[in-house]
């Protein structure tokens, strides 16, 4: 189990790192918005991504 935590953190990381590396100037504006938006929105931002993520695991672990 603990393996698919560190490579689930590892491909975030990855993922976070290629956009930071290849769109810094996007990723500020994309960062200053966000400072705009208002807790609300950020919240259901939030729970968005990890009930698409929790879709994305559950689809993984049907496949294997």
């Amino acid at each position: 189990m603990p393996e698919f935590i560190y490579l689930a953190i590892g491909l975030v990381l990855v993922a976070e790192g290629i956009c930071y590396a290849l769109f810094p100037s996007q990723m500020m504006k994309l960062m200053e918005q966000m400072r705009q938006m208002t807790p609300d929105i950020l919240r259901f931002s939030g729970l968005g991504a990890i009930l698409l993520g929790t879709i994305f695991l559950w689809l993984y672990k049907l496949t294997s």
